[in-house]
């Protein structure tokens, strides 16, 4: 389906818990990390993504909060993947947990992992999330990058972590995953930090890879190092005789709104268009009201996916703290 912007929606992201077991900085401030609101249940879920498929939207990726605390992450993954139509679905997690769930997802059929990691060093790692957990992470992203396609998700910040580009780049090379550098959004905690700029980054790497050049697109898709969908608004580029390749996800610097093609879930069952608004849709109180029969839910599920699809906004407006209306965390709205 189109939204009224004439852009093909068929990406949802799907927060499955608003809870986390790290306090990454620009996330969340010094409450606790749990969460007890309602949220929805495996089942719950699939029926969403099977009314999504129908109008077009085939790409999920599970999201939290942390999604790898909720017990059942691989039977929600295994009942999206069963759902006729579907094309993909992957997973970011902050790696705390994956090594020891690697195997059920990979058997319920996940087709890639991100893994959020800002820093390649272990006091910053722990003074960035609150955890203790480091090199339980780089076990999981050696295991990873072993048995599934897996990317590194990295957030650097002014005055923190941004002097590691070039740890990250040898990091890629020697483990042989591909590497995205995520511009900081202005959301929750991370309007208080400051973020680096893409471009800045861009300009570095071309100083010490003067043979750094972008990655070359067939049928308007980019191959990644692994077998991987590409969902996403990263641009690529690649290192010759690197078996790896560098991402870019520059909401601030290069607007990419003009192809965004997602919508999302949130846990307690918000539809979401933009992550700049808190205007959403509320999936929770249609699938919890036990007096209306499953077709009846279909089919009002399916009529409010065709809304908030339609009704997409244009653009975020990150760049002006005024027209952000979102106030939640990330951890809350599946960021």
């Amino acid at each position: 389906m189109r939204d009224q912007f004439d852009r093909e929606i068929n990406y949802m992201r799907i927060s499955i818990t608003q809870n986390c077991n790290l306090k990454c900085m620009y996330c969340v401030s010094g409450e606790t990390s749990e969460h007890k609101r309602d949220v929805l249940s495996a089942e719950d879920i699939i029926l969403v993504c099977t009314q999504a498929v129908k109008l077009g939207i085939t790409n999920f990726k599970i999201t939290g909060g942390e999604p790898l605390l909720r017990p059942d992450a691989a039977e929600i993954i295994k009942g999206i993947k069963q759902i006729p139509g579907v094309d993909s679905v992957t997973l970011t997690t902050n790696g705390v947990l994956l090594k020891d769930r690697l195997s059920e997802l990979a058997a319920a059929g996940l087709d890639a992992v991100n893994v959020s990691l800002d820093t390649l060093k272990p006091d910053r790692y722990q003074k960035i999330t609150g955890g203790n957990c480091f090199r339980k992470v780089i076990k999981s992203i050696r295991e990873s990058s072993q048995l599934l396609a897996t990317k590194l998700n990295v957030v650097l910040l002014r005055g923190i972590n941004e002097d590691e580009y070039l740890d990250f780049v040898s990091f890629g090379k020697e483990h042989q995953v591909d590497v995205r550098f995520i511009e900081l959004m202005p959301i929750g905690e991370g309007r208080k930090e400051c973020g680096v700029s893409n471009d800045s980054i861009l300009e570095k790497l071309s100083q010490a890879y003067p043979e750094i050049r972008k990655a070359e697109k067939k049928n308007d898709t980019v191959k990644l190092s692994k077998t991987e969908p590409r969902n996403g608004p990263a641009i690529y580029y690649e290192i010759p005789d690197f078996q790896f390749k560098i991402g870019f996800i520059s909401a601030i610097d290069h607007k990419f709104c003009k192809d965004c093609n997602r919508i999302r879930l949130t846990a307690t069952g918000g539809l979401k268009g933009c992550l700049c608004y808190e205007k959403q849709e509320n999936l929770y109180e249609i699938l919890k009201n036990d007096e209306i029969g499953r077709k009846e839910k279909e089919e009002t599920v399916y009529q409010v996916l065709q809304t908030v699809i339609y009704e997409k906004p244009k653009m975020h407006h990150f760049e002006a703290e005024k027209f952000i209306t979102e106030h939640n965390n990330m951890r809350e709205i599946g960021g």
